[in-house]
């Protein structure tokens, strides 16, 4: 049974053939962007996919993108990879310091407009190919190529627990608090780095979180609520921030 539409093919004189070696000369050495000790950031708007409203939907990206838009024209020397409601935020471990100042920038505008995202951050391995396919491709054709052992733990971290908050490998951890002295606080099987000191924007992230779960919990199935651990996490990691304490169990 033949499909009704039929897979499109090349012209007959438009057929190419490569092998390995050909298509590898496609990367442009010069123009890749590779860090063999990098610490990446996967950043991810909680809820998205459940947002009915275009309008909702329209604002809530350019709200997400706003501060880390901000941040690139400030920080030079750290990569910013946004695709939607989805972000890589990377950079050499030299600049470890800058990217954490940002990310923690970000975190803030985003309470501010109530949009809550969840994030992982690793350290590894970064590699960003540029080659002749960008400049071949034509202008409906947008992609972005990036690699390695940060980009691949910082996808599975964010997803590793709940709440809007920052997940980090034990790796990354341990470097944050030897290098800088950051404080850490602990879940079951998971780490998490703190986006705020800042006591008002802390209790600010509380009501927001806390008027949502007033809405969900009003609703037959609120306890079942896909957000309704996120929204709980929000508001325990808040509080045990605002008292500065480094342990937490929940």
């Amino acid at each position: 049974m033949k499909l009704p539409i039929r897979p499109w093919k090349l012209p007959s004189n438009g057929i190419i053939k490569m092998n390995v070696s050909q298509i590898s000369r496609l990367i442009v050495p010069e123009q890749t962007i590779e860090f063999q000790e990098a610490i990446t950031a996967y950043l991810d708007v909680l809820g998205f996919s459940h947002k009915k409203s275009a309008e909702d939907m329209e604002m809530t990206l350019q709200d997400f993108a706003g501060p880390l838009v901000f941040s690139a024209n400030f920080f030079r020397n750290i990569r910013f990879n946004i695709f939607s409601d989805c972000a890589f935020v990377t950079t050499s471990i030299e600049n470890a310091a800058p990217l954490l100042s940002s990310i923690r920038f970000a975190f803030t505008q985003w309470t501010a407009d109530s949009i809550l995202v969840r994030g992982g951050i690793a350290l590894g391995s970064y590699k960003e190919i540029h080659g002749t396919l960008n400049e071949i491709a034509p202008r409906n054709l947008i992609g972005s190529f990036f690699a390695g052992s940060a980009v691949t733990e910082a996808v599975r971290l964010e997803g590793s627990g709940t709440g809007a908050l920052l997940f980090v490998s034990n790796e990354c951890a341990e470097f944050y608090r030897e290098k800088y002295a950051e404080p850490l606080f602990y879940r079951p099987g998971a780490r998490v780095i703190g986006w705020s000191d800042n006591a008002k924007i802390l209790y600010w992230f509380v009501g927001v979180s806390l008027l949502r779960l007033l809405k969900i919990l009003s609703t037959e199935d609120g306890l079942r609520h896909s957000a309704t651990p996120h929204l709980l996490s929000n508001v325990r990691y808040s509080l045990e921030a605002s008292m500065k304490q480094q342990n937490w169990w929940f």
